[in-house]
């Protein structure tokens, strides 16, 4: 019995981490389901991507709402015993909105609806609001460890402006037009706007950008040797690792590094 809730602890510890790569899939998969059921009939081999495509959405939403029970004690303890800032809101909010994004997509793609383009719909402004939440998260992440250099600070802001206003991309009228496929009830995307393309640029360069510059502050802060008279393979493995920073320093590395990956 102890090895079983050993394990299952373990289990939802692994998970804590877990919503990191399921916000990241999530964005990921925002930008690749613009693109997708984009032909008027699908042929074979097309049906069979497609067929692919779903199990990612509905395995990528069955791990987010494992996340969540993993983590509901600890998020009620987040809301109740301390103090709500505004990286409590954020955390919350890419919650919320990518869970709303994960079962509307679920949907769209799975399940026969009535009416495709309001189902479309639904799902593009929940991407529309997963993606920049999730985006705040690093955001704030980069303005904490960058709080005293305001031209970093701006950099990362504008970054996150450009992730919030090109989200909204596919969600305008006339981006993307849904319709069933055939006499079935199931959806297929019919017309894709080549604007909504510009969608997937902003957050990868965002994330990039800001990862980048976490990564090189935090090997900066590693603590062995003089920097100039480190070796290349010290150096590499600093970055890489965190294996000379402080644990605190340590953990906010991988964990971007989880994150963007």
């Amino acid at each position: 019995m102890r090895g079983i809730k050993h394990r299952n602890k373990q289990l939802c510890v692994f998970s804590h981490g877990l919503f990191w790569g399921v916000s990241t899939a999530c964005k990921s998969l925002c930008v690749l389901f613009v693109r997708a059921r984009s032909i008027r009939l699908p042929d074979v081999f097309t049906g069979d991507q497609l067929q692919i495509g779903n199990y990612i959405v509905v395995g990528t939403l069955a791990a987010f709402i494992w996340d969540l029970l993993c983590n509901i004690l600890n998020d009620y303890k987040l809301l109740t015993k301390h103090r709500i800032g505004v990286g409590t809101l954020a955390y919350f909010a890419a919650r919320i909105f990518t869970l709303w994004y994960l079962l509307a997509s679920t949907i769209f793609l799975t399940h026969p609806v009535s009416d495709c383009a309001v189902a479309r719909k639904f799902y593009e402004v929940g991407c529309a609001l997963a993606v920049p939440a999730n985006a705040l998260l690093m955001f704030l992440r980069g303005r904490a460890i960058f709080l005293n250099n305001t031209p970093m600070v701006l950099l990362f802001l504008f970054l996150w402006l450009a992730v919030a206003g090109t989200a909204i991309i596919p969600a305008m009228p006339g981006m993307i037009t849904a319709e069933h496929i055939g006499p079935t009830r199931y959806c297929i995307t019919v017309f894709e706007n080549p604007a909504s393309g510009f969608f997937g640029i902003a957050p990868a360069v965002h994330d990039t950008v800001v990862f980048v510059a976490i990564s090189w502050r935090m090997f900066q802060s590693s603590h062995f040797g003089d920097l100039d008279n480190r070796s290349r393979k010290d150096n590499i493995r600093a970055a890489i690792t965190g294996e000379f920073l402080p644990r605190f320093s340590q953990a906010i590395l991988q964990d971007g590094q989880l994150y963007y990956l």
